[in-house]
């Protein structure tokens, strides 16, 4: 499934109840996730049973005048609102029903495939009335695929619900009512520079593709208007490979290709490492992941591939599993927000937490007195360091540490504490980061703090609001999480001034958002 590649780390925030089955029909339900729905039920001895779900429960949507709905129901139901994931959202007496591709406007007949206590699902039957927003698909996968949600409408119309999706979800989630700046757009076709294929056995043949909807049944496909057009042919050459000898631990095949540079890299993820890709004519390494989960990487490579690119007039070095935006075009806009929402002068000191690679620390560096890079990734680090040295950048220093265990202090650190850096003004000792600058020890100095957290949102909330930087700009690829953030930051004094989406995943149900924070007075 197609993602923006991010690391999920936990949150040790207190948590603000995200809803992320998002209706925007007016609150017109909220998902209530209880334990009624869980497959398995622990007894108190710890064995486990099956848990048989009721009729009622399972099959029969009832409202407090009689039946909504049951399963297998064909019935007629008009559109009216649409979630990030693609559903259209419509009601039948009341009850709410979930329709994947159809959209507002819609007037559909439709099957009950699904109902839940508070919500039901349905597949499209047939159109009675097209949405006025439809466009020809022109995907053959589309009514199957997972990834692309929105390729059945105009774009103007996609960006205009991701635009109502950040507003509305802001005001529910944060009761932020920020200004929400017109979002901007991207190119919608082969803009994706990474690519991660599934790779499975289908009727005895390896196969790859991407995964259906809600699903881990591998898709195969032939053309994708989202990824890079030459990361297709590789794969059907890897996988031709695999079906003539008879390869079946191979899991999933990432592929990079540099946006500027065009540089290439291959990885293989298999189970287990044999010498069966030796005779493989396409450069490429392998990873090792033995493990039953879903993700894709394990932590043993075999070889080193690194892809050097160009975003903003920076060199970077990436590693198969180095996070880097993957729409590099989209992600330069996303850049120029991030250093206008900060603001920074040759007075500004720069933290830049989730750094990465250091993408977003080394385009800050010029416009910044210094920039302090935060990333707990240590291959991440790595590049970043290597990327500051190829780019002669002496105002930014990179440090491998968990940023909820980080802490940064002002004043003159000790002899001991001095670290061999570029720049004598940076030290570092196993717990504190420390400016060694006299300037910076006033009460007004200007630290501004950058955050670029996983999907799972930013676990340092406290720490980061005790260091009163006077300005936080935070990117998110998540606009629940976000939202949740925005509303913990302004419990510590802070105030959510602007908000900008950036459609940077065209056709897919994702946008990315910048918010500028400032402190109170």
């Amino acid at each position: 499934m197609l993602s923006n590649d991010k690391n999920s780390q936990n949150t040790d925030e207190k948590s603000v109840s995200i809803n992320h089955e998002e209706t925007h029909a007016g609150d017109a339900c909220e998902v209530e996730l209880t334990n009624e729905l869980n497959d398995v039920a622990k007894t108190q001895t710890g064995d486990a049973c099956e848990v048989e779900l009721t009729n009622e429960l399972n099959d029969v949507a009832k409202t407090q005048t009689g039946v909504a709905c049951r399963k297998n129901d064909e019935l007629t139901i008009e559109i009216e609102d649409v979630t990030l994931k693609g559903d259209g959202v419509g009601k039948i007496n009341g009850f709410v029903v979930f329709v994947p591709g159809s959209f507002t406007g819609d007037i559909l007949k439709i099957h009950i495939v699904k109902v839940e206590k508070s919500l039901a699902r349905a597949k499209i039957v047939e159109i009675l009335t097209s949405s006025p927003f439809r466009i020809d698909v022109d995907c053959e996968c589309f009514s199957q695929c997972g990834s692309c949600v929105f390729r059945h409408i105009s774009y103007d119309a996609e960006l205009k619900l991701k635009q109502k999706i950040v507003k509305d979800t802001f005001q529910r989630i944060g009761s932020i009512n920020a200004e929400i700046l017109p979002i901007i757009a991207s190119e919608q076709n082969y803009y994706r520079n990474k690519v991660s294929y599934p790779v499975g056995i289908v009727d005895g043949k390896v196969v790859f593709g991407f995964y259906a909807r809600h699903s881990n049944r591998i898709v195969e496909h032939k053309h994708c208007f989202v990824q890079n057009e030459v990361f297709y042919n590789i794969a059907k050459e890897i996988v031709d490979y695999c079906n003539e000898r008879k390869i079946s631990n191979l899991r999933h095949i990432v592929i990079r290709q540099g946006h500027y540079s065009k540089e290439l890299s291959v990885c293989l993820v298999v189970s287990s490492k044999t010498a069966a890709f030796e005779d493989l004519r396409i450069p490429h390494t392998l990873n090792i992941n033995k493990s039953q989960s879903n993700v894709i990487f394990g932590e043993k490579f075999v070889g080193e591939s690194i892809v050097t690119d160009i975003i903003c007039g920076n060199k970077v070095f990436l590693t198969p599993d180095s996070f880097y935006q993957i729409n590099t075009a989209g992600a330069e806009k996303l850049y120029e927000v991030v250093k206008n929402f900060a603001e920074p002068n040759k007075d500004t000191t720069i933290l830049d937490l989730y750094c990465g690679v250091g993408t977003i620390s080394m385009y800050l560096a010029k416009y910044a007195k210094n920039v302090i890079g935060v990333e707990s990734v240590k291959n991440a680090v790595k590049n970043a360091k290597r990327g500051k040295y190829a780019n002669n950048i002496e105002n930014v220093e990179f440090f491998h540490k968990d940023v909820k265990d980080f802490s940064f202090v002002t004043g003159n650190p000790t002899d001991t504490q001095l670290s061999s850096t570029s720049d004598p003004r940076l030290s570092t000792n196993s717990s504190e980061i420390s400016i060694n600058d006299p300037n910076l020890s006033t009460i007004n100095y200007q630290l501004s703090t950058i955050l670029d957290p996983p999907r799972t949102g930013c676990n340092c909330i406290a720490q980061i609001a005790e260091m009163k930087p006077h300005r936080i700009v935070m990117v998110s690829c998540d606009v629940a999480t976000a939202a949740r953030d925005c509303a913990l930051f302004q419990k510590h004094g802070y105030k959510v001034e602007k908000i900008q989406p950036v459609d940077m995943f065209p056709r897919t149900g994702n946008v990315e958002t910048v918010i500028q924070l400032t402190i109170g007075s």
